[in-house]
């Protein structure tokens, strides 16, 4: 009987195993069962059956039973470089996430914020830029881990980024992220013997590296860029800027039918315009999308449209003064006389200016974030993840040990999200404001990470 019960807890962990490549499962095995599967890590031992031919899953073992300080993982008192971090947990999806929030600084003000219990840590092992973190906890990890980073989307047609500057400032620390891992999120590159311990995805789809350069993919996005291209380039000349923008909605009829529903009363209406244009116009989210449960789905769906009708309250107040001036102006004749109507090109450039104004990046960046939220709950497929690279299988069919890092604004969102699902915030550290809070004491959060 005893041999059953052990046998039937085995196979209970093999499965969980598999399914997370968590290895805190083992946590509270009887020591025979432990023995085992890190002798089978060791290749020293036939059983257990299920981690054979698993190389990733015996390494996450092997760190798991790790008992070399230098080899274990990173438990520093401060990070520098992040503003904000909560970690969440659900028992139900089987999911631990841990979520970073920056202000997209090169800046790490430890000693500044916590004066003398930052000042006598070195940069090293107790004090630590997130860079230096992440690197050696994806060396040392005994979970399989996935990390979304706001790095732009690459040229499907490459599979790999032609760009090395993704922000003007060379210091900054996504740039510094990206530069580290980079590799990570390449297909040709992502067996290298750093990455094969976790995937590394990027979730900013609203600009795509192509052709060497980073072009704008949302459809509001290129209408923004045309418009303040054409009127950076006619600074001088209120006439012909009008005129040039004229012509712009002329020739482009996605871009009247944008300005057009701007305005619509109907939240439902509106709404509906929202989800279909810039949600469903966007091929890199509804390719993600088809790979979610359609319970999840909805759920994500659900969110972005209420967190779209929530960040237009204002724009439409704008939209709405604005719009009608643009309209009037376009729909006139072209004979009109150009001198009796000077302050009527200038109301007209000016209004343009106002529907594309920076404002509108606060409901565009859920394009980035439902992108991201289909990822993160997405289903790997196998069969096609076995065509992309060697070992590309030996890994968990979902995302269930995950680190976000991104700027705050969209790691509110995401804290947010996973409270309307119920998940369980366990720790927090940071404030989300707009001071300019560049590093993390973490006292508050349990570490090492992933040992919840």
């Amino acid at each position: 009987m005893e041999e059953l019960e052990e046998l039937d807890e085995l196979e209970k962990l093999c499965a969980d195993l598999v399914k997370t490549y968590n290895t805190n499962v083992l946590k509270n095995a009887p020591i025979e069962i432990k023995e085992a599967f890190y002798n089978q890590a060791k290749r020293s031992s036939k059983n257990p059956e299920c981690i054979k031919g698993r190389e990733v899953l015996k390494t996450l073992i092997e760190n798991h039973f790790e008992t070399d300080p230098e080899k274990q993982k990173p438990q520093p008192k401060f990070i520098g470089g992040p503003q904000t971090l909560s970690v969440h947990q659900s028992k139900e999806y089987q999911i631990m996430i841990y979520i970073f929030g920056e202000r997209h600084s090169n800046d790490m003000h430890c000693d500044e914020r916590f004066g003398k219990k930052a000042k006598k840590e070195e940069w090293g092992r107790n004090k630590m830029s997130v860079e230096d973190f992440f690197f050696e906890l994806i060396s040392t990890t005994d979970v399989f881990i996935d990390f979304f980073f706001e790095f732009p989307a690459y040229s499907k047609g490459l599979n790999k980024y032609t760009v090395n500057k993704i922000a003007n400032n060379p210091e900054l620390r996504m740039q510094k992220l990206f530069d580290y891992f980079k590799k990570c999120a390449e297909y040709p590159t992502r067996s290298d013997l750093l990455c094969r311990l976790a995937r590394i995805h990027y979730f900013d789809i609203r600009k795509e590296d192509k052709n060497q350069q980073l072009n704008q993919v949302g459809l509001f996005d290129l209408f923004k860029y045309d418009v303040y291209y054409i009127v950076n380039k006619n600074r001088k000349n209120k006439l012909e800027c009008a005129q040039k923008l004229r012509d712009l909605l002329d020739q482009n009829q996605t871009y009247r039918i944008i300005i057009k529903s701007l305005i619509e009363e109907d939240d439902k209406i509106f709404l509906d315009f929202c989800m279909t244009f810039f949600i469903g116009s966007n091929s890199f989210i509804v390719k993600e999308l088809k790979k979610v449960n359609l319970d999840m789905k909805d759920l994500i769906l659900d969110f972005i449209r209420k967190e779209f009708l929530e960040r237009t309250k204002q724009l439409r107040k704008i939209w709405r003064h604005n719009v009608p001036i643009i309209l009037k102006y376009y729909e006139k004749e072209k004979e009109t006389t150009k001198e009796k109507h000077k302050d009527t090109h200038k109301a007209f450039v000016l209004a343009m200016k106002n529907i594309v104004s920076d404002k509108t990046m606060i409901p565009m960046a859920l394009l980035a974030d439902t992108y991201a939220l289909a990822r993160i709950f997405k289903n790997f497929d196998m069969r096609d993840m076995k065509k992309a690279y060697t070992g590309a299988t030996d890994q968990p069919s979902n995302a269930h040990n995950i680190i976000i890092y991104s700027g705050d604004f969209h790691s509110e969102t995401y804290r947010k999200f996973l409270d309307s699902i119920n998940f369980k915030k366990i720790a927090r550290s940071g404030i989300s404001s707009f001071e300019n809070i560049t590093c993390l004491n973490m006292k508050k959060i349990p570490q090492p990470f992933f040992s919840v």
